[in-house]
C-alpha cells in the first residue's frame, strides 16, 4: 500500500512539475521555440507516413483503374467478336443474294429449261465429290443433266436422281468426264476429267494448237445435252509431251464447291 501510494504521489508531482514548466516556458515566450523543435524533429517521421498514405492512394487508384480497365478492355471485345460475326453473317447473305440474283438473270436469259435447287449436303472424299439437291425426277431432272451454279458454271451431271432428290457427281470427282474447248477457240477442244485433288485434267489436246496459262475453259458442243459455251475453269499448268501427238493441261474450276448453297438443273428433252 505504501509503494503504491509512492507511485501515485511521485506521478502527480511530475505532472505538477510539467505544467509549471509549460508556464514558466509560455512566461518567458519560450514554448514556441520547443514546439518548432518538436515539429523539426518529428518532420521527417509526418513526411513519412504522408508518404506511405499517398503510395498507399496511388496503389489503391492504381489497382481499381487496372480492373475498370480489364472490365472495359472485355467489354470492347465482346463488342468488337459481335460485330464480326454479324459482319460475316452479312458477307455471307450478300453473296447469297448475288448468286441467286445471277442464277435468275440465267434463267431468264437461258433458251433452256432452268429447275432451281438448293444443296442439302456436300461429300468430298479423294474417290467422290458429289452434292446433294432437293430436287429430283417430279420435277424433270434426269440422269446426265447438267448442274450449274449463277451464270452458268458448271458443276456436274445429275447422277443418282429420285423424285424429289439428285444426286450430282461434281466435275472434280475421279469418275467424271466432260466434253470441253478453250474459250475463243473453237478447234482447241479435249475432255476434262475430274482427278484425286481440285483440279481438273484437260486431256487429248492436239500438240499443235497454242494453249496458254490463264485461258478459260468451257463446255463444248461434242455432247448431246450439254450446252456450249458454260464455263469450266481456267488453265494452270500445261503438260506438252514432245514425243505425244497430244498434249494435256490441269484445268482449276471457279466455284467454290464447299460452300454452294442454290444450284439449277438444265433440263433437256
Amino acid at each position: 500500500m505504501i509503494f503504491k501510494r509512492f507511485k501515485r504521489t511521485k506521478r502527480n508531482l511530475i505532472l505538477i512539475a510539467g505544467i509549471i514548466l509549460l508556464i514558466i516556458l509560455s512566461t518567458f515566450g519560450l514554448f514556441g521555440f520547443f514546439r518548432n523543435a518538436a515539429v523539426y524533429v518529428l518532420q521527417p517521421v509526418q513526411g513519412v507516413f504522408l508518404g506511405m498514405a499517398n503510395l498507399a492512394g496511388n496503389i489503391y487508384s492504381l489497382t481499381f483503374n487496372k480492373e475498370t480497365y480489364i472490365s472495359k478492355n472485355e467489354e470492347m471485345r465482346s463488342q468488337m467478336q459481335n460485330l464480326a460475326i454479324d459482319y460475316v453473317k452479312f458477307e455471307a447473305l450478300r453473296e447469297e443474294k448475288e448468286k441467286l440474283i445471277k442464277m435468275i438473270g440465267y434463267v431468264e436469259s437461258s433458251d433452256h429449261e432452268v429447275v432451281a435447287a438448293k444443296v442439302l449436303t456436300h461429300v468430298s472424299t479423294p474417290t467422290k465429290k458429289s452434292i446433294l439437291i432437293n430436287k429430283g425426277s417430279s420435277d424433270g431432272i434426269a440422269p446426265g443433266m447438267v448442274v450449274i451454279e449463277g451464270e452458268g458454271m458448271v458443276l456436274g451431271r445429275a447422277h443418282e436422281v429420285e423424285d424429289y432428290l439428285t444426286w450430282v457427281r461434281l466435275i472434280t470427282d475421279p469418275r467424271s468426264k466432260i466434253p470441253v474447248k478453250v474459250m475463243g477457240e473453237d478447234k482447241i477442244t479435249g475432255i476434262a476429267s475430274g482427278t484425286y485433288s481440285s483440279l481438273l485434267n484437260m486431256e487429248l489436246i492436239p500438240q499443235q494448237e497454242k494453249i496458254h496459262i490463264n485461258d478459260l475453259v468451257v463446255t463444248s458442243n461434242l455432247e448431246e445435252g450439254i450446252p456450249e459455251n458454260l464455263l469450266v475453269g481456267v488453265i494452270n499448268q500445261i503438260d506438252a509431251p514432245s514425243n505425244d501427238p497430244f498434249k494435256s493441261a490441269l484445268v482449276e474450276p471457279i466455284t467454290d464447291f464447299k460452300n454452294l448453297k442454290f444450284v439449277s438443273v438444265i433440263i433437256f428433252p
